[in-house]
């Protein structure tokens, strides 16, 4: 089991989660969602989120943050 919480980012940030191998359980503005694999999720990187893996499988995921342009 580990549990990490995400970084803040700045207003406008898009993060995007795929999830490679495994299954990842996500909380974004206090709600928790299982991404299993081949399947993702986007948010708005301004705010608060929480990465999980509560298996004791390992979990394998590419995070894409999106800054935009000023």
């Amino acid at each position: 089991f580990f549990s990490i919480a995400g970084a803040w980012r700045g207003t406008g940030v898009i993060e995007h989660v795929v999830v490679i191998q495994g299954r990842l359980d996500m909380c974004t503005g206090g709600v928790w969602q299982t991404i299993d694999a081949g399947k993702g999720l986007r948010f708005a990187g301004d705010t608060a989120h929480t990465y999980r893996n509560s298996s004791d499988q390992t979990v394998h995921f590419h995070s894409l943050i999106h800054y935009p342009r000023d």
